[in-house]
């Protein structure tokens, strides 16, 4: 029977654990103090690895090479390390089974233990992998990051309409209608944003585009730093 440890229980780790219980997992030993590290190490398969970028490196001195490691970490290397290890990048939408993983696996992963992990990961949400460790630093800023920075602009909607039931209903019901009809998100925007309208007004003065790059270069500047 498969193991499942969480190392580091704060927001993503707590919602990695919600996942995997609400995916069906009941054999789940947690960690959330450096002492009790090696207790979960040990009588785990797989390991979830949820702390700070800052203190990852002398975490993952204590693992072993047999087990698979299952990293979170923003901006953290594992293609240089002697044991099994994948890097996920994931959001706090996974504690709904929700959302969209990406994933990526070093050289040392057998391919049973990446058909197991395949299976592990798919069931906790939708998993697409990626060929390289740069594409999850990539995304990072989209995956990772996306329920933070989206939930500003509809929290910056709510501010301006005044009400956040009204914001809240407007995104999702655009994507639902997006969804129905196959439109491109591009698509509908040209279609609602005509010359001369009000719609076309409000998104020339967002220039959202050129805001959104620049944000993306900064959140990218941080991964950047954090890998040293």
């Amino acid at each position: 029977m498969m193991k499942i440890g969480i190392i580091g229980m704060g927001h993503m780790g707590q919602a990695v654990k919600l996942g995997l219980q609400k995916a069906g997992f009941t054999n789940i030993v947690t960690s959330n103090r450096a002492v009790d590290n090696a207790a979960v190490i040990d009588s785990s398969n797989v390991i979830f690895l949820t702390v700070k970028p800052d203190i990852c490196k002398s975490v993952i001195e204590d693992f072993n090479r047999d087990k698979l490691i299952i990293s979170l970490v923003a901006g953290v290397s594992f293609a240089g390390v002697n044991f099994e290890a994948i890097r996920l990048m994931s959001s706090l939408l996974i504690a709904q089974n929700k959302g969209i993983n990406v994933a990526w696996v070093n050289k040392n992963v057998s391919s049973d233990n990446w058909k197991k992990a395949d299976n592990l990961l798919s069931r906790l949400a939708k998993t697409k992998w990626v060929k390289t460790e740069t594409e999850i630093d990539e995304l990072t800023l989209t995956i990772g990051c996306g329920p933070g920075w989206m939930s500003q602009i509809i929290a910056d909607v709510a501010e301006a309409c005044g009400d956040e039931e009204i914001a809240k209903c407007m995104f999702r019901d655009t994507i639902d209608y997006l969804d129905s009809t196959g439109l491109l998100a591009q698509k509908l925007a040209e279609n609602v944003a005509t010359e001369g309208g009000v719609t076309k007004k409000i998104v020339n003065a967002l220039d959202f585009k050129v805001k959104l790059q620049w944000s993306f270069g900064q959140g990218y500047t941080r991964i950047k730093e954090l890998r040293g």
